[in-house]
């Protein structure tokens, strides 16, 4: 009787520590970003900014003249102040914190509206 309770037990160890799992957890990493810009062709310095990328749950754009934004549906738009070249980068985020980036270029022609102008020669009458 001693030797089957002892052995109840041993099995009832078993049983309970076996309900911890051993296996590593997978942590998934965004995979197969894409990522878009539409630049705005009025001369305001509007850009359009799209990313994709799977097991991604959020974005963070970086525009290249030292302002960001996140998105977690992966679109932002933002206004440049300034015609040139930018280097945008995007790095998109798992829930599990690992990270995928990517970077573009993008050309913005900004150009000065007419109140603008009405206003400079206003100021040199």
């Amino acid at each position: 009787m001693k030797n089957a309770n002892s052995i109840r037990l041993v099995f009832l160890f078993c049983v309970l520590s076996g309900c911890k799992s051993n296996d590593p957890e997978i942590k998934l990493q965004p995979a197969n970003l894409v990522v878009s810009a539409v630049v705005s062709s009025d001369g305001s310095g509007l850009v359009t900014f799209e990313a994709t990328a799977e097991n991604s749950n959020s974005y963070l754009f970086f525009f290249g003249d030292g302002s960001s934004k996140e998105s977690v549906d992966g679109k932002v738009s933002y206004s440049y102040k300034v015609s040139d070249a930018y280097s945008a980068k995007v790095i998109a985020s798992s829930k599990d914190k690992l990270t995928l980036d990517k970077l573009i270029e993008v050309r913005v022609n900004v150009s000065i509206s007419s109140k603008y102008t009405l206003r400079l020669q206003a100021l040199k009458i």
